[in-house]
């Protein structure tokens, strides 16, 4: 997908006003280098009660032990990007799994184990990889 096309898809989707409402600069996801690795993610702008609205970008299941689920959001601490993978990272802090209920979280990424880490850097995880 070329960037005008990737761009324009977040936009459709509703992550260009989820980054205002987060304060996240939409530039940090809406560029060639995003495109190129994120194209094929499910991007999904949620409502959570516990943190207001979530950005998530969503890989296809069956690479989640390599290409992670990422989402964020901001909280009275700050902006908070997480990194999930259903295989364990060094850098994991804590697991999480969703109920196959959860309203909150995107329904694909419901009743699996995720090892997850919060990034400091809001950059795309997979384009910090490339570089």
């Amino acid at each position: 997908m070329d960037v005008e096309a990737f761009v324009q898809m977040l936009r459709e989707q509703g992550v260009e006003q989820a980054c205002k409402e987060i304060d996240l600069d939409f530039a940090v996801l809406a560029n060639a280098e995003t495109a190129e690795h994120y194209a094929g993610h499910q991007w999904i702008v949620q409502p959570n009660p516990a943190v207001g609205v979530v950005v998530n970008a969503v890989p296809a299941s069956d690479l989640t032990d390599s290409v992670p689920w990422e989402e964020w959001f901001r909280v009275p601490d700050g902006l908070h990007h997480h990194v999930l993978y259903t295989a364990p990272q060094p850098q994991s802090q804590e697991t999480w799994q969703g109920p196959p209920d959860d309203l909150h979280h995107p329904p694909a990424v419901l009743g699996r184990l995720w090892h997850v880490y919060n990034d400091h850097d809001a950059t795309p995880a997979l384009t910090q990889q490339s570089r």
